[in-house]
């Protein structure tokens, strides 16, 4: 049994997220286009994720704009706009895993060069959380 119910909680929800986007890329995903069009905009989102969890750790403290909440811990530990700073980690990690595929494969130099950039702000933003 798991020491904390509600980490473990997390953890199977983001579980079942990823599955269900995997599975929204297998069922309605049908050329190279759209494929590229969505680990585009999944890059896209995970730099802007770090882009703010950077300004938390620069800034020191949680801010709250038009309802959107981007934390900070007692202990400095970013969250970003996710929610805790595990949760935090869990989505870096797996976003940065797809980054680093797309620096791997034969696609254009300025996916690359969004997935380098990605990969460097995630990097640095995962030190933080």
């Amino acid at each position: 049994m798991a020491q904390d119910a509600r980490l473990a909680a997390f953890e199977v929800f983001l579980l079942f997220q990823t599955f269900l986007l995997l599975l929204y890329i297998v069922k309605f995903v049908q050329c190279w286009q759209d494929l590229t069009f969505v680990i585009t905009m999944l890059m896209v989102g995970l730099v802007f994720e770090c882009l703010v969890m950077i300004g938390l750790r620069i800034l020191g403290h949680s801010i709250n704009i038009a309802g959107i909440k981007a934390g900070i811990d007692a202990t400095g530990r970013v969250s970003g706009t996710i929610g805790s700073p595990n949760t935090a980690a869990s989505y870096l990690t797996l976003i940065l895993a797809l980054a680093r595929g797309v620096l791997l494969t034969p696609l254009k130099r300025r996916y690359k060069w969004l997935a380098a950039v990605a990969f460097s702000l995630g990097a640095v933003a995962l030190l933080f959380t």
